[in-house]
């Protein structure tokens, strides 16, 4: 099983590609890896089950749309984050960004 290393080198000079301003909601997720003996552990969490929900229970990233008071994209995924699962994350710890959509 790979470790976070593999995941380092190759968001290290990744650009990621934007959306166009305007064209789509903006949003952001965190995906959370766990470096463990043997490889890296990926995060999701089980969205609540609710009616009239078309995502009730699916497996998911923790994030949401930006609102006003996000300073950046990284701050959406780390409020949601902490909004959804009461996780405060590092940004020192950020292994990189990829592409809008």
């Amino acid at each position: 099983m790979p470790d976070l290393s593999i995941a380092r080198q190759a968001l290290h000079d990744y650009k990621p590609r934007r959306a166009l301003p305007g064209h789509a909601p903006r949003a952001a997720v965190a995906a959370i890896f766990h470096d463990v003996a043997g490889g890296a552990q990926l995060m999701f969490i089980e969205r609540a089950h609710r009616d009239g929900d078309p995502w009730s229970g699916h497996l998911a990233f923790p994030g949401g749309h930006v609102e006003p008071g996000d300073t950046d994209i990284h701050h959406t995924a780390e409020r949601e984050t902490h909004e959804e699962i009461g996780w405060s994350l590092d940004s020192s710890h950020r292994v990189g960004q990829l592409d809008d959509m």
